[in-house]
């Protein structure tokens, strides 16, 4: 099984608080995923907790994926989505390097 861990920061620039319910891998199908979201700050992170509106919050996403293996420090990429409480889908493009 596949660990890959990503941090980020969400920017939510409306006027209200949003909440990011789900998130996954395009190319990679996870078995099991799990994300918190909170303030380096405050040092509080929750699953359900939102981004307030005009600020940021710290992202933290575990993927746990079975299948494809790659090799110690082989690097290889995939598309993030995050999905809100609204419907909505935010795409990033990371790169994940092994270890």
């Amino acid at each position: 099984m596949l660990q890959i861990v990503v941090e980020l920061e969400a920017a939510n620039r409306t006027d209200r608080d949003i909440r990011i319910v789900r998130a996954r891998l395009r190319d990679h199908p996870a078995e099991q995923t799990v994300f918190t979201i909170g303030s380096r700050r405050a040092g509080r992170f929750a699953k359900d907790q939102p981004v307030p509106p005009h600020a940021r919050a710290h992202v933290v996403l575990m993927f746990f994926v079975r299948g494809r293996r790659y090799a110690p420090g082989q690097a290889f990429s995939d598309v993030v989505i995050l999905g809100d409480d609204e419907g909505n889908e935010h795409r990033l493009k990371i790169g994940v390097r092994g270890r």
